[in-house]
């Protein structure tokens, strides 16, 4: 089981956001509100990187699909500036390889989210960037 480790995943989401045709650059300022800036036909999104884990509240659920979240703030002020600051959140699983690209205002009264890998609650995003591509 692999742990998970920031500076791998922000690595691991900017190339599959390169390999899906998305200009991208890394923040390096450890002060910023992002970790990524995505760039495409010279609109910019800024994306905040953070674990897409299992749900463990879902543990016993009878669905056969993985239920994740993504916690994106750690509190209420950082979430309130985020929401100022940040486009998306990218949650990454290592462990199965998966993403969540989930769009800022799904945290609007809320610091983490659930995400569906198949039908229900915000299933669309799970491995997609429906959301990012209708922004951009």
């Amino acid at each position: 089981m692999n742990r998970y480790n920031q500076f791998d995943a922000v690595k691991k989401v900017c190339e599959i956001l390169k390999d899906c045709g998305f200009e991208v650059a890394r923040v390096s300022n450890p002060n910023a509100e992002s970790d990524i800036t995505i760039t495409f036909n010279d609109k910019k999104a800024n994306v905040l990187v953070r674990h897409l884990e299992k749900d463990h509240a879902y543990k016993n659920s009878p669905r056969t699909y993985k239920i994740y979240k993504v916690e994106a703030f750690d509190t209420y002020e950082e979430r309130n500036n985020g929401l100022k600051s940040i486009d998306f959140v990218i949650g990454y699983n290592f462990n199965d390889d998966c993403f969540a690209c989930i769009p800022i205002n799904e945290y609007k009264d809320k610091r983490s989210t659930v995400i569906h890998e198949k039908e229900d609650t915000r299933h669309e995003y799970y491995n997609s960037f429906i959301a990012l591509e209708e922004f951009i």
